[in-house]
C-alpha cells in the first residue's frame, strides 16, 4: 500500500433509521459572492435487506452527470465472507517550474486572473477499490481539483477499463473535491480567457496519475472489514440565505485489515472548499487539512468525497486548517459508534444532462467581464 499524506471535504446523504447526536451548534453567514457555483453532482447509494435496512446516498461533485453506487449497507453482525479493499494516493501537484514560469492558473474565482504564485499544500488524486466476495468490483478516484468534465471522465474510465483490471467503465467513478485553489482542469467559458482552458500538459498529468492511482488501489486489494458511521458536522452555512439551512450529514466508511490496522477512511460532506479565499497559492483547502488530521488519528489513507455543496460555504473567518480540524474531529468521533457493513455489493451508475435554462449571450458575457465577483448571476 502506497501512501502520501495530505488533506479533506464533504457530502450530502440520507440514511433512514440512523439518528446521531450533535444538534446544530453554529449559525453563521458569509458573502454569496465568494465562490463559483458547483458542478454537477454524482449520487451514490448503498443497500441490503436484513434485520435492519439502511439506504444511503453519498453525493460527490463531478463534471459529468449523476453516478450511483449501490450495494453497501450497515449491519451490526459479523459475516463469514469479507470484502477486499485497496487504496492509493498519487501526487497531482503541478511541477514548480510550471508555477515559476506563470503557466498555472487556478479555477474557482472568475476575478482571479493572476497565475499561481506557489504551493501551500500538495495536491493528490486518491483512489479506492472494493471487491465483494462475489467478485464484483468498483473503484472511485477523487481529484484535488475544482471540476472534471464529462468527456474527460469518460476518457479516464474507458482507459482504465481497457487495462484489464477487472473493472468495466460502469464500475469506475471519478470526482473532484471542488477545490478553489487548484489548477484549471476544465472549460470555464464565462471567465477571463486565461481561465477558460486547462493547460494541456497539466491535463495529461492528471489523466496519467488518475489511472495510476486506480491501478495502485487494485494492486493493493486485500481482505478487509468495512464499517459505516453517520453523524452531523457544523462547519458551514447557506451563503445565499445567510443561515444554517443546509444538509449537515457526514458519512464515514472505514476499512481495516484482519490484524485490525486501518487501511483507509472515506468521508463525505457537502461544503465548498473556499476557506483559502482567492489565494494564488495551490492547495486542496480545508479537505487537505481534514485528511491529514484523520490520518494522524486513525492511520492509513483518508479520502474526502465532496457532496452536494450547492450554496454551502465554510464558516466565515475561520482558517482552512481550523475548518479541516473540526471536520476531522467529527469523523473520528463518529467511528466510535460504527456499524459493520455486510459483504454484499451492487454497482450502478447513471447520468443526467443539466442544460442551461437559456443560452448565455455575448452581450451578457461582455457585461459580466466588466464586473467583479458573482455579479454575472444577475446580468444573465
Amino acid at each position: 500500500m502506497r501512501r502520501t499524506p495530505e488533506t479533506v471535504p464533504c457530502a450530502s446523504s440520507a440514511l433512514p433509521g440512523i439518528h446521531r447526536r450533535h444538534p446544530t451548534r453554529i449559525d453563521t453567514s458569509c458573502r454569496p459572492s465568494d465562490s463559483c457555483a458547483s458542478p454537477r453532482t454524482r449520487e451514490a447509494s448503498v443497500r441490503r435487506l436484513s434485520r435492519r435496512q439502511f439506504l444511503g446516498a453519498s453525493a460527490a461533485v463531478i463534471g459529468g452527470g449523476v453516478a450511483a453506487w449501490q450495494g453497501l449497507s450497515a449491519l451490526e453482525s459479523s459475516a463469514a465472507d469479507t470484502f477486499r479493499f485497496g487504496i492509493a494516493t498519487v501526487d497531482l501537484t503541478p511541477p514548480l517550474a510550471w508555477v515559476r514560469e506563470g503557466r498555472i492558473y487556478l479555477a474557482g474565482y472568475g476575478a482571479r486572473v493572476s497565475p499561481a504564485t506557489g504551493v501551500k499544500m500538495p495536491l493528490s488524486v486518491r483512489a479506492f477499490c472494493i471487491e465483494a466476495p462475489s467478485g464484483q468490483r468498483m473503484a472511485w478516484a477523487v481529484l484535488d481539483v475544482a471540476a472534471v468534465s464529462a468527456s474527460w471522465t469518460e476518457l479516464v474510465r474507458d482507459g482504465i477499463a481497457r487495462s484489464r483490471l477487472g473493472l468495466s467503465a460502469g464500475d469506475i467513478f471519478v470526482s473532484a473535491i471542488h477545490a478553489h485553489t487548484a489548477p484549471v482542469t476544465t472549460r470555464w467559458q464565462t471567465w477571463d480567457p486565461v481561465l477558460q482552458e486547462p493547460l494541456p500538459a497539466y491535463l495529461e498529468l492528471i489523466t496519467r496519475n488518475t489511472r495510476e492511482a486506480v491501478q495502485q488501489a487494485i494492486t493493493d486489494l486485500g481482505p478487509a472489514r468495512l464499517d459505516f458511521a453517520r453523524t452531523t458536522c457544523d462547519i458551514g452555512f447557506n451563503r445565499h440565505y445567510d443561515n444554517d439551512a443546509y444538509d449537515k450529514t457526514l458519512d464515514v466508511l472505514q476499512a481495516t485489515n484482519p490484524r485490525g490496522q486501518v487501511l483507509g477512511t472515506i468521508f463525505t460532506y457537502g461544503c465548498h472548499p473556499v476557506s483559502e479565499g482567492a489565494s494564488t497559492e495551490i492547495s486542496p483547502d480545508f479537505p487537505g487539512y481534514a485528511r491529514l488530521a484523520v490520518e494522524r488519528e486513525t492511520g492509513g489513507h483518508s479520502i474526502f468525497l465532496q457532496g452536494c455543496a450547492g450554496s454551502v460555504n465554510p464558516i466565515r473567518g475561520l482558517a482552512a486548517d481550523v475548518i479541516g480540524g473540526k471536520l476531522a474531529d467529527e469523523v473520528v468521533t463518529a467511528l466510535s459508534t460504527r456499524m459493520r457493513v455486510s459483504p454484499q455489493m451492487t454497482v450502478r451508475r447513471s447520468s443526467a444532462s443539466l442544460p442551461l435554462n437559456r443560452p448565455i449571450g455575448a452581450a451578457a458575457l461582455t457585461k459580466y467581464r466588466t464586473l467583479e465577483g458573482p455579479a454575472f448571476f444577475w446580468v444573465l
